[in-house]
């Protein structure tokens, strides 16, 4: 009867040890997808996008490769510009 229950008991430790290991084997699999998801957002930013520009006063198109960061830097620099425009007009216009 006795060793009966200690083979239910080492049964049962067993099932609960792999039960836990998976759990820890999943839970590592999922820290690891995140940091491969963000990995693929970094490097997303350092992504290199061509594009076809023409310049201004011209119909002649050329290459401007610039990383999906650069990109929105340059955005963000031009909205400051338009805005300090905007406010030095209205303070010349009062």
């Amino acid at each position: 009867m006795n060793s009966r229950r200690i083979g239910l008991a080492i049964t049962i430790l067993a099932i609960s040890l792999f039960a836990q290991s998976s759990n820890t084997v999943a839970e590592k699999e999922a820290v690891s997808e995140k940091a491969e998801v963000r990995k693929a957002a970094v490097n997303r930013d350092d992504e290199v996008v061509c594009r076809m520009v023409k310049a201004t006063g011209s119909n002649i198109k050329r290459k401007v490769c610039k990383t999906r960061s650069q990109r929105a830097a340059d955005v963000t620099k031009s909205q400051q510009t338009m805005d300090e425009m905007r406010r030095s007009t209205r303070a010349i216009g009062n």
